[in-house]
């Protein structure tokens, strides 16, 4: 990357043949998130934002955290999530740790991931994860690759359940691409035996 460049970049790096890639991201870890050791209905610290989650404590009984602090995710009926600042190139790939908070795992978590144009949604459904019962942080990643999705949501989707801890949320931008646009061919009712030509404006 050329030039000075501020804010996160996700690195990404195959060893098998060598090939990286780095993009840029918004990123949270709840580790300077001071004010938001209580359930409450609304925290927000550098544009991201949770609603009835909050985050752990030095003091916890049960710390539950991946490195820092972690985001803990009500499991009462009312919506617990946290939300992304608004994502300007899109959402590429999504990535975060979540386990159950629970010592036992006795009592099974859900997550969902749902992608907006706008913080009051319309919402569509990116992804599920269901039955989490494993008190280790696990990794999830999704490539998701939409330019016109502005937030993403991870909300608790178990009511009455098991609370769920979740950190190190990061949403790179999309990779590199192009739009096809005014797609047409000619003639427009080819047969067999008819030479067809497409044309189309492609933006980068």
């Amino acid at each position: 990357m050329r030039g000075t460049n501020s804010g996160y970049f996700v690195f990404r790096f195959t060893e098998t043949n060598s090939i990286y890639d780095v993009q840029r991201c918004q990123y949270v870890d709840f580790d300077d998130w001071t004010n938001a050791f209580a359930f409450g209905s609304a925290f927000s610290n550098n544009n991201w934002q949770t609603r009835n989650a909050r985050v752990t404590t030095n003091s916890d009984a049960q710390a539950a955290v991946w490195r820092g602090r972690s985001c803990l995710l009500s499991e009462s009926n009312t919506p617990a999530y946290v939300l992304s600042p608004r994502l300007t190139n899109g959402i590429g790939e999504i990535s975060f740790r979540y386990r159950n908070w629970e010592t036992n795992g006795l009592t099974a978590g859900a997550l969902a991931l749902d992608v907006g144009t706008s913080t009051n949604g319309p919402w569509t459904r990116a992804a599920e994860i269901t039955n989490i019962l494993t008190v280790d942080y696990r990794y999830f990643s999704l490539v998701y690759s939409d330019r016109y999705k502005s937030y993403l949501r991870i909300s608790s989707t178990n009511a009455g359940r098991a609370r769920i801890c979740i950190d190190e949320i990061v949403v790179a931008d999309p990779g590199a691409g192009a739009a096809f646009t005014n797609i047409s061919h000619s003639p427009a009712n080819p047969t067999v035996t008819n030479t067809v030509s497409i044309s189309a404006t492609v933006t980068p």
